[in-house]
């Protein structure tokens, strides 16, 4: 799988204008405080675009599509669940979230609630190694992108997109995250859907895809005697935890209202762009079996999409990447 030079032009044209943009949002920031809240003034569509950007990373785009290639749609509700939970538990915790307004951190919160300065370390503690976690899945996917496409040392596309994005967080801000973070939804949220009515298209259409599905993926439950197995899955995913990049957003929000408003209006788009990615992953099944799951993705990327077409596919796994790394 190599890349036309068209392509690898669009992905550094995406680094370029990203590191820009960064680089342009920290001009005129004069403190600390600004510098990490951006003194609040962010507008509703800027804060919903951010929390899409910063939840969907890789994990999710092709999470789904490893899942969905290996076990059935069943993974499309198994994940839709907790975002869903994630999205309503902080539409309604936003107010009392919001009471801690000047806090910067969820550490900051604990420390506070609890009046120990212990709590609070151990909080930062925790965070950064959720943090680490998250990362690390970022990088891993990137890393494979990089083998798979680019032809270089995995640790090439590593080191660069991790340099992009230290430079224009650690110059902008929260600023520069979130303007990004709009670019980075505009990719996500027009180029996803546009890439599964191709894919479906190129296949001959949803009927054909599922005529050329094992029989298994043509059912809810792949196997009825695990439908327990599933059942409980579907349970844990849907317990919500207290993610700090959406404690974040609802700190430097202008008012508990608009933290709680876009997180509302973010479950709607979670409800179709998870399913879209789910029909992706049957596009990848129906067209050829046997693949590793986790290749499933970019399998199609490299077989049916042409020139400029790849770029602009890769360019937004890319941003996921990016769009989730420089939140956490």
């Amino acid at each position: 799988m190599k890349l036309h030079a068209i392509d690898i032009s669009l992905v550094v044209l995406y680094l370029i204008v990203t590191l820009g943009i960064g680089l342009v949002a920290g001009k005129n920031i004069k403190t600390f405080r600004e510098y990490a809240t951006s003194n609040y003034k962010f507008a509703d569509s800027s804060l919903f675009a951010s929390i899409i950007a910063t939840w969907v990373g890789a994990d999710v785009i092709l999470g789904i599509t490893e899942k969905v290639y290996a076990e059935g749609m069943i993974w499309v509700a198994i994940l839709l669940a907790g975002a869903i939970a994630e999205m309503l538990v902080f539409n309604q915790l936003s107010s009392k979230i919001y009471r801690f307004k000047g806090c910067l951190t969820p550490g900051e919160i604990m420390g506070i609630c609890y009046n120990s300065h212990t709590i609070r370390v151990i909080t930062g503690l925790c965070v950064a190694f959720l943090s680490i976690g998250t990362i690390g899945v970022q990088i891993a996917a990137l890393e494979m992108l990089t083998d798979m496409f680019f032809g270089l040392p995995p640790y090439m596309g590593m080191v660069i997109c991790s340099l992009v994005v230290i430079v224009y967080s650690s110059v902008g801000g929260i600023k520069a995250v979130v303007y990004t973070d709009i670019i980075q939804f505009g990719l996500i949220i027009i180029a996803i859907p546009l890439m599964a009515m191709l894919l479906v298209q190129l296949l001959g259409g949803m009927p054909v895809i599922i005529e050329n599905l094992p029989s298994a993926h043509t059912h809810i439950f792949p196997e009825a005697s695990e439908r327990s197995r599933y059942l409980l899955l579907l349970f844990l995913f849907a317990i919500p935890y207290a993610d700090p990049c959406l404690i974040q957003r609802v700190l430097i929000s202008k008012s508990s209202k608009q933290a709680a408003y876009t997180f509302k209006v973010s479950i709607g788009v979670f409800a179709v762009l998870y399913p879209i990615m789910g029909i992706i992953a049957l596009t990848a099944l129906a067209s050829k079996t046997g693949l590793e799951p986790k290749a499933a993705f970019y399998h199609l990327i490299d077989t049916y999409l042409p020139t400029i077409g790849k770029g602009i596919a890769i360019t937004i796994i890319v941003a996921i990447i990016m769009s989730t790394t420089d939140s956490w």
